[in-house]
């Protein structure tokens, strides 16, 4: 995970997942749903809460970063960010 920050990394982790980062919960609950590869029942299990719960927040971070959740490619652009995110977090701490 040797990936320097730059402006442009940046600037990709804030237009993908940047309407996240004030909601702590939302974030970890689509890290989780992306972990499982997108199995409702094993995220809803993994956190836990109830299906309906979380079908409500992966429908509030939808509408929330402008995408749909079931696109593979969607999907793979948020990992990456989270990804991206985490790396640059833990990179800064040390």
């Amino acid at each position: 995970a040797q990936i320097p920050p730059s402006r442009l990394s940046r600037d990709y982790i804030e237009m993908t997942i940047g309407p996240l980062s004030e909601e702590p919960e939302l974030t970890r609950t689509l890290e989780v749903y992306l972990e499982h590869g997108g199995n409702k029942l094993a995220t809803a299990a993994a956190l836990p809460m109830h299906r309906s719960s979380l079908a409500y927040r992966l429908e509030k971070i939808s509408q929330l970063i402008g995408v749909s959740l079931d696109d593979p490619e969607h999907r793979l652009e948020l990992w990456l960010a989270l990804r991206l995110k985490r790396i640059f977090d833990h990179a800064a701490r040390e």
